[in-house]
């Protein structure tokens, strides 16, 4: 059986956090507060990264000896056609 409590219960209500929690935006919207950031991110939002790991592992070199081309011509190329689509994938 459950006891009724006192009506007026807002001096022990709190949000939805508490206070010690991290203050940082979980999702960047019109409200997230604009500053510097403390994470190591690149000016690319990570890009940077994924075209210098594509570049440590000479993915063009392997890119060209292991891709067998379509008849149909991209308008860049295969190889900038694939990169794109790695690059969609990582920020994706």
């Amino acid at each position: 059986m459950v006891k009724k409590q006192k009506d007026n219960n807002t001096e022990k209500v709190t949000g939805k956090g508490s206070e010690s929690e991290d203050k940082r935006a979980r999702k960047i919207n019109a409200s997230t507060v604009y500053e510097t950031c403390t994470e190591q991110l690149s000016p690319f939002g990570g890009l940077l990264g994924l075209i210098k790991f594509i570049d440590l592992i000479e993915f063009e070199e392997v890119f060209k000896n292991k891709y067998i081309e379509p008849s149909r011509k991209t308008k860049l190329g295969s190889y900038h056609m694939v990169v794109g689509m790695l690059m969609l994938l990582f920020i994706g």
